[in-house]
């Protein structure tokens, strides 16, 4: 039998975009949405639970990746709040640097649709409160 001493692991790093904002121009974002053909971007109201956490007065979205990282909105009951939560797998190897994992990455690293996703989440006229970052960690 073999045995490895040392350092194992299965996991790999992921880069993620979350962002959370208030709609006030639900036509005006419902055509963006559809031309983006974005299934990480959801709509919740202040009274559905899509996995996302809703407390009292606020919607909480969690990166998908054990990085920690969480964002909050104060919403109230019929706000229509857009959520997305996107999670790229791209192993190790594209956060190596000098042979140790580098996760201090730029909005570059992403591609076109997901920059777009992210600026349009920063500031958008269709959007009211708006909260976005992007990040990137262990996904196991």
């Amino acid at each position: 039998m073999k045995i490895r001493n040392g350092f194992v692991s299965n996991s790999s790093s992921s880069s993620f975009i979350i962002g959370i904002a208030r709609i006030t121009d639900i036509n005006a974002f419902m055509v963006w949405k559809r031309k983006m053909g974005c299934r990480d971007i959801k709509i919740v109201d202040g009274n559905d639970n899509w996995g996302y956490r809703i407390g009292i007065g606020k919607v909480y979205v969690d990166a998908p990746i054990n990085s920690g990282s969480e964002i909050s909105l104060p919403c109230k009951e019929g706000d229509d709040i857009a959520i997305v939560c996107i999670g790229n797998n791209e192993g190790d190897t594209e956060f190596m640097e000098y042979g140790e994992l580098n996760y201090d990455i730029d909005l570059a690293h992403f591609d076109e649709v997901q920059q777009e996703i992210y600026n349009t989440f920063k500031s958008s006229k269709f959007f009211g409160d708006s909260k976005a970052f992007f990040g990137a960690g262990r996904n196991g």
